[in-house]
């Protein structure tokens, strides 16, 4: 629920959710939850910390909170006269702005020792080359593309991140195979040592928050990501890795 300017709390209708909105109403026959009748999360899978998450996004402008506005969010969890579990767990919340989205970058130059940061309000295509000691950061306000001819080489770092309405997307053809360097997303990941042992931890999620059924078509292959014949459809993804984390898109056309 939310209250926006102290004017009271609402419940955030499903209209608002962009990923992952409630999965059922609650029934209101003979039913002794004191939410009885409201959309909600709800299933009879207790879960645990250690087991599977579900990612939900609100987009906020919908529910009229705009630039200034007071907002307080909270979780209400409500149960029955039947056994009940633990309660629910929620973790990893953000709150971000959207930068208005005007304007696209297209580049496609060889980059050698170059500094950058590369920003644009909408729209990202890249098919630029980075080789020795490049560090080229691209922001972008709703996705980036890395078209043919991209390249990152040993030595050189490229971070693709968003600073505006969404998390990157990377467009694939649902029917081929794709290879992007962890590097693409993820700046640097230390080599790993004998004190450091984790392997990086890659979940997918579909559209609806629930996980990939075949996790087998994006993998960790050593220092890549390899993407085989992903089904059309969009993804989202978090990296893990050594207390880091990144998410992306996958859009499989």
């Amino acid at each position: 629920k939310i209250n926006i300017d102290g004017a009271g709390w609402n419940l955030i209708p499903a209209s608002a959710f962009t990923l992952n909105d409630y999965n059922l109403n609650l029934n209101v026959n003979s039913n002794d939850n004191p939410l009885a009748g409201q959309p909600a999360f709800t299933g009879s899978d207790g879960g645990s910390p250690d087991g599977s998450w579900g990612t939900s996004v609100i987009n906020l402008s919908e529910l009229g909170v705009m630039a200034g506005s007071n907002i307080v969010i909270r979780w209400e969890l409500g149960t029955d006269g039947c056994n009940g579990t633990f309660g629910w767990y929620v973790d990893d919340i953000s709150v971000y702005n959207c930068l208005d989205c005007q304007d696209s970058l297209t580049m496609g130059s060889l980059r050698t020792n170059q500094q950058i940061l590369m920003e644009s309000g909408v729209h990202i295509f890249s098919s630029d080359t980075l080789e020795q000691q490049s560090e080229i950061s691209y922001s972008a306000g709703t996705d980036l593309e890395f078209g043919s001819g991209f390249e990152v080489e040993q030595g050189s770092v490229m971070e693709a991140k968003i600073e505006g309405c969404t998390t990157a997307i990377l467009r694939v053809n649902s029917g081929a195979q794709t290879i992007i360097s962890l590097l693409n997303l993820v700046g640097h990941f230390p080599e790993k040592t004998e004190t450091q042992n984790e392997s990086p931890d890659l979940l997918i999620l579909k559209m609806d928050g629930t996980r990939l059924d075949d996790p087998g078509k994006v993998t960790i292959q050593k220092e890549k990501i390899l993407i085989d014949r992903l089904p059309a459809g969009n993804y989202t993804c978090m990296l893990k890795y050594e207390g880091k984390q990144r998410r992306f898109q996958i859009q499989a056309r």
